[in-house]
């Protein structure tokens, strides 16, 4: 694993290791999303409504509630 972050209300985690994101539910432990690239980076809103993606020059945002 690279990189890891915790969604701010503590409900979800994502975490990289450079080549795909997984998102889990803290409680559940069920897969919430998932995503293959080159990723170089992870972060989080800090209301929690937004993951960004950092792949080679762009950033991808997700919305956390629909995870698209």
């Amino acid at each position: 694993i690279r990189e890891v972050v915790l969604a701010p209300d503590k409900r979800w985690v994502a975490a990289t290791d450079s080549k795909r994101v997984k998102v889990w539910e803290v409680a559940g432990h069920k897969v919430l999303a998932e995503w293959a690239g080159e990723i170089d980076g992870l972060a989080v809103s800090p209301d929690g409504t937004t993951l960004a993606l950092g792949e080679r020059k762009q950033v991808r945002t997700i919305d956390t509630k629909t995870w698209k």
